[in-house]
């Protein structure tokens, strides 16, 4: 009885505040070419999904360092500063169909690829919550 009242509200959400998407697995890769950092022959499978809820954009200054940061009397220490950008998505499973999402799918919203950080499983299986996550200048695969 609960179930149906999440799923109701999935799809109302769908219905009010839904977007297209494409989800993106990379099966297969062929080639790849050191010197330019290119790979050929990429198989994937890609799942259209017309009705995605997508939450607003979080977009903060992140810094990574290396270890050495916190070593002591260390001359030189290797890190620095990027934007990014994060945003949180509710999939309705019935839309997916036999497409499986793991850590390693692409999502591409409006032309931006974006990397998956993070997926929930609501109860029954009803729906995923997903967060994806886009570092800002980075090039978008397809």
């Amino acid at each position: 009885m609960k179930y149906r009242f999440v799923k109701q509200v999935i799809k109302s959400l769908k219905r009010q505040y839904g977007q297209s998407l494409t989800l993106k697995n990379i099966t297969q890769v062929g080639t790849i070419d050191w010197t330019k950092g290119t790979s050929s022959n990429r198989l994937t499978e890609s799942k259209y999904i017309s009705k995605v809820v997508i939450l607003p954009t979080r977009e903060q200054t992140k810094f990574n360092y290396d270890l050495s940061f916190v070593a002591a009397n260390k001359n030189f220490v290797y890190g620095g500063f990027y934007d990014q950008s994060q945003r949180d998505i509710i999939i309705d499973k019935d839309d997916l169909g036999t497409f499986e999402v793991n850590n390693s799918t692409m999502a591409i919203f409006n032309s931006n690829t974006y990397q998956i950080k993070e997926i929930r499983e609501y109860e029954e299986q009803n729906a995923l919550y997903i967060i994806i996550i886009r570092v800002k200048g980075q090039t978008n695969e397809s």
